[in-house]
């Protein structure tokens, strides 16, 4: 039981751990897929976390859909970034 449990915990000293929360309900965005430069890359967990590894440290793309909406966002992706990061997924108008 405590072996998977600590699987299913991110580990955020490996890449940059982020939470995308969707900014108008504030619902987190669970089990959707991450892309970063046009690649998947994985989901979010329930909680809409993931650790993000990325080839080179600075500015990235991120795509994701959540709730039938796209969002883009430009993201520094570190891997030495320790912390969790929460990102308020707003609707471009």
């Amino acid at each position: 039981m405590y072996a998977i449990a600590a699987l299913l915990v991110p580990a955020a000293a490996q890449g940059a751990l982020f939470q995308f929360v969707d900014d108008k309900t504030g619902a987190a965005a669970g089990y959707v897929p991450v892309q970063v430069d046009g690649q998947l890359v994985g989901y979010t967990d329930m909680y809409g976390r993931i650790d993000i590894h990325a080839q080179q440290s600075g500015e990235h793309t991120v795509n994701i859909r959540f709730l039938g909406r796209a969002f883009k966002l430009q993201l520094n992706i570190s891997a030495d970034q320790k912390k969790l990061t929460v990102i308020r997924l707003v609707e471009q108008r």
